[in-house]
């Protein structure tokens, strides 16, 4: 599906100006897209007139979705770098000095970080707001090339990533999500993911620019409220991290509902290469059967999805086939292409995005992933599958190697997952003044195992790849986006093993 305009406000020539944009139940507040357009502009206005102009850069820090995203579609229109922190940690502080941000805008006073403050709630008169036609003019042009938004994340690595993102960019982003979870005009999104964080801020954008509707609930309502708002609206599509996916059926079981938990949604998607084949299985059989896993990477977006694949035909660690305009390869570390089959590195290439670097030259994480040719690293290991989807293998950082043998976490992890005895499987490596590296496991079981039966059982299955420890827990330690914290685990582990290796 093509989207629909290559304009940020949104083309009523295809979008029917009546059509609902904006649901905001908690502020019992509908929005069509006439009057989206209106209000955008009208802060366009205020923002100018405030000296925010094209090629600065914003820090946007508001409580309201609502008025966030007014802002935010204003200033990436205008062509103002946008940075949304989190919270207020000197890290946040470190990359607002580092792209030399001069404008605040929040609904806070405690929160002023730059030169200048803007009140978020304020607009202009509408006899200001007349002057659009002539200041769009000036402004539109100049835009496609612009730091629209900034990226500060860690993903699975740990270090700070800060990078620009082009309207361009986000324009050619668009086109693969649409071609992950097919979204359309007369759609509904939700997000469970607060629209603070990048990813669901995107996902934002993706759905009104395709002509869907986006509902907002109060962040303090609770799961039962959530669930009834979703299927009283009908919502369509839904956002969520593997930590939502959890609660969602943990509560489908515990209400013992007869029926699926939301019999109108077209798409559920995780983007998640760490989704457990039981994990997926209680979601198609619970929530809907409309789950979609999509591998992206915040330097590209989307790369891969499972739309068109049936989740029964999945692979353990499959995240699907290459959206479109995207070319996935395997390489070995000489970057030469891999047969079919064999675990590389994934390497990337799109046809109309290319990453660019990241924004502070300054420091160690600039290596911006990119080989000969376009082609991106995102660090991520896999092999391709027969029916030519992509097999997530862990992080090139996670590579453990133990007696002169490369072993890769997933291989023990799918290892254990597919015994009887186990619920869930994360394997790393324990320091060991003997062997530098020693393969570890922790394990959720779903049944009492003696962990030498497990162990005994593992060797069978991968034979000299096996972990060397393991370790039984209840849950595993995780991050706000549902990311296990394998670090964490490592530190349980030394406590339990340290007189052993």
């Amino acid at each position: 599906m093509d989207p629909v305009s290559d304009d940020l406000l949104f083309d009523l020539g295809q979008i029917k100006s009546g059509s609902q944009a904006i649901i905001y139940h908690d502020k019992d507040l509908v929005v069509n897209y006439d009057e989206l357009n209106r209000v955008i502009l009208n802060k366009i206005c205020y923002l100018l007139d405030n000296n925010i102009l094209p090629g600065s850069n914003t820090v946007l820090k508001v409580k309201d979705p609502w008025i966030d995203l007014q802002n935010y579609l204003a200033l990436t229109y205008i062509g103002s770098g946008v940075y949304c922190p989190l919270g207020n940690s000197e890290i946040e502080k470190d990359v607002v000095r580092c792209i030399d941000a001069e404008f605040t805008i929040s609904d806070s006073l405690d929160f002023i970080w730059t030169k200048y403050f803007i009140d978020s709630d304020t607009v202009c008169s509408e006899e200001n707001n007349k002057r659009y036609d002539e200041l769009s003019r000036s402004v539109d042009s100049q835009t496609l090339s612009l730091v629209w938004f900034i990226r500060s994340s860690s993903g699975t690595t740990g270090k700070s990533k800060i990078f620009k993102l082009s309207r361009k960019d986000l324009l050619s982003r668009r086109r693969r999500y649409y071609d992950a979870v097919r979204i359309q005009p007369g759609d509904l999104f939700y997000s469970f993911t607060p629209t603070r964080f990048g990813a669901a801020r995107q996902r934002v954008y993706y759905s009104l620019t395709a002509g869907a509707a986006v509902l907002f609930i109060d962040e303090g309502a609770n799961l039962v409220e959530i669930i009834r708002l979703i299927n009283y609206y009908k919502v369509t599509h839904l956002y969520c991290v593997p930590m939502h996916l959890e609660v969602l059926c943990k509560h489908a079981e515990n209400n013992k509902h007869q029926d699926i938990l939301f019999p109108y949604v077209k798409s559920l998607e995780t983007t998640s290469s760490l989704v457990s084949p039981l994990l997926r299985e209680k979601v198609v059989k619970l929530l809907t059967p409309n789950f979609i896993i999509a591998y992206s990477v915040s330097e590209l977006g989307h790369i891969s999805s499972t739309r068109k694949s049936k989740m029964s035909d999945l692979l353990i660690n499959d995240i699907g086939f290459p959206v479109c305009g995207v070319d996935v390869s395997i390489y070995d570390n000489s970057n030469n292409k891999l047969q079919d089959g064999l675990v590389g590195r994934i390497g990337v290439s799109v046809n109309d995005d290319v990453f660019n670097g990241y924004f502070d030259k300054s420091k160690d994480n600039d290596k911006d992933g990119c080989g000969s040719k376009g082609i991106f690293f995102p660090g991520d290991l896999a092999y391709i599958s027969k029916n030519n989807n992509i097999i997530f293998q862990g992080r090139e950082d996670d590579l453990m190697i133990f007696n002169g043998i490369n072993i890769y976490p997933y291989e023990i992890e799918s290892a254990l997952k597919s015994l009887p005895e186990v619920s869930d499987a994360v394997a790393f490596p324990l320091p060991s003044t003997v062997h530098c590296q020693v393969p570890c496991a922790a394990v959720i079981l779903k049944t009492n195992v003696d962990f030498n039966v497990l162990l005994s059982k593992c060797r069978g299955l991968i034979g000299a790849r096996s972990p060397q420890y393991l370790f039984f827990v209840k849950n595993f330690p995780k991050n706000q986006m549902g990311k296990v914290l394998r670090t964490e685990l490592q530190k349980i582990a030394i406590d339990c093993f340290s007189n052993k290796k």
